[in-house]
């Protein structure tokens, strides 16, 4: 998706759930873009530092509010990353010791695969699913080798 399309998708989402697109919006909605892969507070607050913390905050809720952003919450803080109508669907791999966030498309194959697998577990409990979200949480390569190293030298344990 190119950068004019997701501010006038934005723009309507905005409009549509009764909210101003603002000059501070569009640039939260430019820096998740521009990063192109979730993004914690933190490296908002730091990528934006002429923002006032306080607007980011309340930037960022009415933005997930109205579905243009999604925040995702794990172990280590909240990330922000432009939502499934602008990246289609996909999942995270969220590395527990470095904090990277790898996003991820599977085959249609594969997505249907887990949709059945979540839709016979919501029958059983009479749920009715929208949708799902599934993070997968573990190690990346490079965290993965140096905990591998540590381990080996018997400085750490996995």
């Amino acid at each position: 998706m190119q950068n004019n399309d997701i501010h006038t998708k934005a723009g309507i989402l905005l409009h549509d759930a009764n909210q101003r697109y603002t000059e501070r919006r569009k640039r939260l909605i430019e820096t998740l873009y521009n990063s192109g892969r979730p993004v914690s507070i933190y490296e908002i607050l730091n990528l934006e530092p002429n923002l006032p913390q306080s607007s980011i905050y309340r930037n960022l809720d009415a933005l997930e509010q109205s579905k243009v952003i999604d925040q995702i919450t794990f172990k280590s803080g909240v990330f922000c990353e432009l939502s499934e109508s602008f990246l289609g669907h996909h999942h995270n791999m969220v590395c527990l010791s470095c904090d990277s966030v790898i996003d991820v498309e599977l085959s249609t194959t594969d997505e249907k695969a887990i949709d059945r697998i979540l839709d016979n577990a919501s029958r059983m409990h009479n749920f009715v699913p929208t949708h799902h979200t599934l993070d997968i949480q573990g190690f990346c390569e490079l965290c993965l080798s140096q905990l591998e190293e540590e381990t080996a030298s018997g400085d750490k344990k996995l």
